[in-house]
């Protein structure tokens, strides 16, 4: 992937700009290029990755996806991420997340700049959403949606 290196850094500061990562969490974590995905992966688990070449299909966790717009963090990243991400959260209730699960999007002001943002239910980071002018649309995948609409009626 040409200048992957340039690109891994400003995938890092996006992260650290937009959601509040700190710049330490780079030192447990490497972002690998590879099929427009970021795949973030240990450390310890790099020479072995590449020692067995283009065997593996997937390295690790896919943080981000790489548009033609942009950078777009997924749901598994941010979720992994969790407890790392301090800013452009979207706390819902069950009403909001009960709405944007079956609809794909709720509308509402929220105090947040348009872009990417990590959608929360009970102060735990469940996915990925987009919020521009007063609508928060879903980004979660059909099948992480799935299992959170499985489990939607036992929640309070």
């Amino acid at each position: 992937m040409p200048n992957s290196k340039k690109l891994v850094e400003e995938i890092k500061k996006y992260f650290e700009k937009r959601f509040g990562l700190s710049r330490k969490i780079w030192g447990h974590h490497i972002i690998i290029l590879r099929n427009e995905i970021g795949w973030l992966i240990n450390p310890q688990l790099y020479d072995w990755i590449f020692n067995i070449g283009n065997k593996a299909y997937s390295l690790g966790i896919p943080f981000v996806r790489l548009l033609p717009k942009g950078i777009k963090p997924t749901s598994w990243g941010l979720i992994f991420m969790g407890r790392e991400i301090t800013r452009n959260i979207i706390e819902l209730g069950l009403e909001d997340l009960r709405g944007l699960l079956y609809r794909g999007r709720i509308k509402g002001s929220r105090d947040i700049e348009t872009g990417y943002v990590a959608l929360g239910y009970n102060g735990e980071i469940i996915g990925c959403g987009f919020y521009k002018d007063g609508v928060l649309e879903n980004q979660i995948p059909k099948a992480r949606r799935k299992s959170l609409l499985e489990i939607l009626p036992q929640l309070k």
